[in-house]
């Protein structure tokens, strides 16, 4: 069972999740079980859920985390989208795949996969599809 330690090395949080991730804009998101994840804040309480929605099946740990004030989740039907901090849908699941925000933007996958590209916190496409791969977005300037 996973929890949370502070600077001391103290037991913050007791180990009581199945896993877990790092705090992100105040919270973490947790799995109680293969099927009821949750959202809990610094002092382990329960913010969004527990319900269902399988936090491990992200891309990786840093895409469970809040960015920008939103989150990646998955439907019941497999489709991912995004959900603000209230728990509630900001983005509607429609991706086959999707990343954590970075600088205003997430990378997303078209149904089935097959093509990548980058939208806003409204959801809306900044970059159409049109990429075989991408990674999270990062602006430089010359």
């Amino acid at each position: 069972m996973w929890g949370y330690i502070n600077t001391d090395g103290e037991w913050a949080i007791d180990p009581q999740f199945q896993q877990a991730w790092r705090f992100s804009e105040g919270l973490a998101a947790v799995s109680l079980d293969n099927e009821h994840g949750a959202y809990i804040d610094t002092g382990g309480q329960f913010v969004i859920g527990p319900e269902h929605g399988d936090y491990g099946r992200c891309w990786g740990e840093e895409d469970c985390r809040f960015a920008d004030g939103l989150a990646a989740k998955p439907n019941e039907s497999g489709d991912w989208g995004y959900i603000d901090k209230s728990g509630a849908w900001a983005i509607e699941p429609r991706f086959a795949g999707v990343g954590v925000f970075s600088e205003g933007l997430a990378v997303v996958s078209t149904p089935h996969g097959t093509k990548y590209g980058y939208i806003d916190t409204a959801g809306e496409w900044v970059i159409e599809p049109q990429f075989s791969q991408a990674t999270p977005f990062t602006r430089t300037t010359p």
